[in-house]
């Protein structure tokens, strides 16, 4: 719809906070819990999704989940700009190497058939 109307998508946070990761919940540190809380508090529907996306991108050749994540996202062409952030340098490493990978056809089927648009949600 957004293209239709001449309007740019822009995908913020598509790695999804980490919520994906098998480690989500482990609370290390103080930023821990308050990433965790917020999770909780404001992301429970999308916590579970990210959950049952787990073992999908944990799957995928040669991309790690944190690639897959991504290439799912610049995979779709209603999506003009994929802002991501993170503080750490193994994790910002991890990203940029994956720029250079693109998703199977069928790890991106697999995402796709778990994305909130498939269950019915408004995007």
């Amino acid at each position: 719809r957004a293209r239709a109307r001449g309007v740019g998508v822009v995908a913020i946070a598509p790695l999804a906070q980490g919520l994906y990761r098998r480690d989500f919940l482990r609370i290390a540190a103080a930023a821990d819990a308050w990433r965790v809380a917020r999770a909780l508090i404001r992301n429970r529907r999308e916590l579970s999704q990210a959950r049952a996306a787990r073992s999908v991108l944990e799957a995928a050749e040669s991309l790690t989940p944190a690639q897959g994540a991504l290439a799912f996202v610049r995979a779709n062409p209603d999506i003009d700009v994929a802002v991501t952030t993170t503080t750490s340098l193994d994790r910002l490493a991890e990203t940029l190497e994956g720029l250079a990978r693109s998703a199977s056809p069928k790890l991106l089927a697999a995402l796709a058939g778990l994305s909130l648009d498939a269950q019915g949600s408004e995007p």
